[in-house]
């Protein structure tokens, strides 16, 4: 079987897994990993964290200090917080604070048999959204 075949034998198994709830999980999978490799690289005295709510359809990105009385890190209050919302079956919004800063829109791409992130209509991969999203509280 040819690699363009099996492409197109696995379109129905790829096609599951391009809903909005599957990708709202691997963006946040994605920005976890994204915030990670900053606190371990770049952050300094500067954490952050990620939180995927499917409940409520959302992710959110905050800074975080260490609570010694709790032993665990807390929300720090009054610093910017990044949210990505579901705002429609195929539409993500991204917040800073309470701003509405873009949209992402999702849709399965019947050429590349993908599902495909898009931004004032150009496509980028998960790693390139995540920068879009959190890059600037990162690293401003």
């Amino acid at each position: 079987m040819s690699e363009e075949e099996l492409k197109q034998k696995y379109w129905v198994f790829k096609r599951c897994k391009c809903t909005a709830e599957k990708t709202l999980k691997e963006l946040s999978d994605v920005i976890s990993y994204d915030i990670e490799e900053f606190n371990h690289y770049g952050g300094g005295r500067k954490k952050f964290k990620s939180q995927l709510s499917l409940e409520k359809d959302k992710i959110e990105v905050y800074q975080t200090f260490y609570d010694r009385g709790l032993g665990i890190d807390s929300k720090l209050k009054d610093t910017p917080t990044i949210t990505i919302r579901k705002s429609s079956d195929d539409t993500f919004a991204v917040f800073l604070c309470d701003e509405k800063q873009f949209e992402i829109e999702r849709k399965w791409d019947l050429e590349t048999l993908e599902c495909q992130l898009s931004k004032d209509g150009n496509i980028y991969n998960f790693y390139q959204i995540s920068q879009l999203c959190i890059g600037k509280l990162l690293f401003e």
